[in-house]
């Protein structure tokens, strides 16, 4: 795991510069671009993902910065949780049983579900920590979180 990579998941708000991002990319091995002919932004790019992040040269760099590299950095094994994803809650018809169902758009086949939605929402953060688990365990690179969803429910 990476201390530079898990501080900016901790505090992406810190006043991070674009030396901290090619730090990263060099540590990861991640593709950068930096700009040409005077342009303003830096290429960042990993093979495995279709993102290419862009990023101010010559700015500081704002939150939602850091938060984007997650996407580039979460390609390696160990550096995504649970919490990383975006989740579903929806309202299971009674004649299915009732109570509410949590979906992980981006783990395929990733659920649980409960009686509340706060329920089904505790029981699919461990049943996302399982299939990370279950994906590692078979060998399989663990899928970014690449859509933002709203919480529905």
């Amino acid at each position: 795991m990476s201390k530079r990579l898990d501080a900016m998941k901790s505090n992406p708000k810190a006043n991070w510069k674009i030396e901290d991002v090619e730090a990263l990319c060099r540590e990861f091995g991640i593709a950068r671009v930096a700009p040409s002919g005077g342009g303003s932004h830096f290429k960042v790019s990993q093979p495995s993902i279709k993102e290419i992040l862009t990023i101010p040269a010559r700015r500081p760099i704002k939150p939602v910065y850091p938060e984007s590299w997650f996407l580039l950095g979460s390609c390696y094994e160990g550096t995504m949780t649970a919490n990383d994803y975006a989740i579903i809650v929806e309202p299971l018809p009674q004649d299915e049983g009732g109570g509410f169902v949590a979906t992980v758009p981006d783990l395929p086949g990733c659920m649980s579900d409960g009686e509340t939605p706060q329920e089904a929402l505790a029981n699919v953060q461990d049943a996302t920590k399982v299939w990370i688990e279950a994906a590692t365990e078979m060998g399989r690179k663990i899928p970014p979180p690449m859509k933002r969803y709203a919480l529905a429910g």
